[in-house]
């Protein structure tokens, strides 16, 4: 958007002051439509909601994430700019059909998230924004990311996640190409001006998916905290961990504590060395959400990201056998 635009925008109040978690500046957070999930910029780096979403994630469980190895596939945006930027062991990737596998074309590395070239065990930290939802064999990628991930690694997404049971199919691979289930739609590509297809609207059941295909476990974190810019739609931020364990260990463990829901009782039960423990968040703590099984509740973790800065009360909400626990800014 033109700059020009942008400051009327801040001049017909459309706007609040707070922390950018990208540029890491005092700004101001500039809506220009009612679509925020898109239209809710920083007035310094015009980044949207969900990339400071997956920023304030990433800094809370990775504050040494400039010491990680890490690659992103289809890189676009203010937070692939600010890792490319302070990153040495940053690797970004774009699929271009017609080029080789493994080589390098307009300054990325070329790969297929279906059949990536790297060998095993390469990355702590794969990182993908708003990409699954556009892939056709979602289930050879989440595989390929876990193959691709160190031992403990972790897989950091964005994807639009539909308040509904099950992922609808809008288009699948036939043997006579893409076969097209709904109408198609299409998002922006970085590399192609023709967009990327939409294959699917993830329901409630994408981290069974995820686990069946890749053995990896994972959490979903949603924050809303307009202070940090951080509102409007499909702003959930994944977190899947390849060799999760059973319980939390606080040595080894590159997550955070973790709570989960006996679906019996619906109370939050802390997860701990020695098992479940009864729990209770901490006061002051923001954050997010999670994921539990009524098959095996223990094993289904939820992290939360501690906040000491924010004091906004709790809700809980039960969803398609999904647990979330909203933590707001004021």
């Amino acid at each position: 958007m033109n700059p020009l635009r942008l400051f009327r925008h801040v001049f017909s109040g459309q706007t609040n002051r707070g922390y950018c978690p990208v540029c890491q500046k005092n700004t101001f957070f500039v809506e220009t439509g009612s679509w925020l999930r898109d239209q809710y910029l920083c007035l310094w780096c015009r980044s949207i909601p969900r990339q400071r979403a997956l920023m304030t994630v990433l800094d809370s469980l990775f504050p040494d994430f400039r010491t990680l190895k890490i690659h992103e596939s289809s890189p676009c945006g203010s937070a692939s700019d600010k890792l490319a930027r302070e990153c040495p062991g940053y690797l970004p990737s774009q699929y271009f059909p017609c080029a080789s596998l493994g080589s390098v074309k307009d300054g990325f590395r070329n790969e297929n998230l279906e059949k990536m070239t790297f060998p095993d065990n390469s990355f702590d930290l794969t990182i993908t924004q708003d990409v699954m939802e556009h892939v056709l064999n979602p289930d050879r990628a989440f595989a390929e990311i876990a193959r691709t991930l160190k031992p403990s690694g972790l897989h950091l997404f964005t994807l639009p996640l539909y308040n509904r049971p099950e992922t609808k199919i809008r288009a699948r691979e036939s043997e006579n190409g893409i076969e097209c289930l709904e109408e198609m739609e299409f998002h922006g590509n970085p590399v192609d001006a023709a967009g990327s297809l939409v294959t699917r609207e993830w329901g409630l059941d994408v981290t069974d998916f995820i686990s069946r295909h890749s053995g990896m476990s994972s959490n979903i974190y949603r924050t809303v905290d307009r202070k940090l810019g951080i509102d409007g739609e499909f702003l959930e931020v994944f977190v899947s961990r390849k060799n999760m364990p059973d319980t939390y260990d606080q040595s080894s463990s590159l997550l955070p504590p973790a709570i989960s829901c006996d679906p019996g009782k619906r109370q939050l039960v802390g997860i701990s060395p020695s098992g479940p423990t009864s729990a209770r968040p901490r006061p002051g703590s923001q954050g997010i959400i999670c994921r539990t099984s009524s098959a095996s509740w223990a094993t289904k973790t939820c992290a939360i990201r501690w906040r000491a800065n924010h004091s906004p009360s709790w809700s809980t909400k039960v969803r398609g056998g999904m647990i979330w626990q909203f933590r707001y800014g004021n």
